[in-house]
């Protein structure tokens, strides 16, 4: 299992390249691969602790999508853990700011996951 995880994150710059994306905007993906290896490990206060990783650089680069995607994967993680609540309104806060491409691959699975939450309060 450790390897898979191994062999993941060698192919990460392989698939940045391929995804068109350059520069300080794969910070939050290598964060997000990690959390991943680190739930196949069982370790998963280090993953929680790389998906905030993940979230702070999205913001540190104030880029909203990058952002939504990092508190999306969270989200999901979260609730495998049983307690999504204390993100879900963070997650709904970040799909309120866009205002177009709602057809969009994320944007839609963000929709679809709070969909299934009252969000009265946010």
């Amino acid at each position: 299992m450790q390897f898979d995880c191994f062999v993941q994150v060698l192919q990460l710059p392989k698939s940045i390249h391929k995804w068109g994306i350059s520069g300080d905007f794969t910070g939050h993906f290598v964060h997000r691969i990690r959390a991943d290896c680190l739930i196949k490990q069982g370790d998963l206060a280090e993953a929680e602790s790389e998906y905030r990783h993940a979230i702070r650089v999205s913001q540190s680069q104030k880029a909203k999508s990058l952002e939504l995607r990092s508190r999306y994967w969270f989200t999901r993680f979260l609730i495998e853990q049983g307690h999504p609540e204390k993100e879900i309104s963070n997650l709904a806060q970040v799909y309120k700011w866009f205002q177009e491409g709602f057809d969009t691959a994320d944007l839609t699975e963000v929709k679809i996951l709070l969909e299934g939450y009252d969000l009265s309060a946010t």
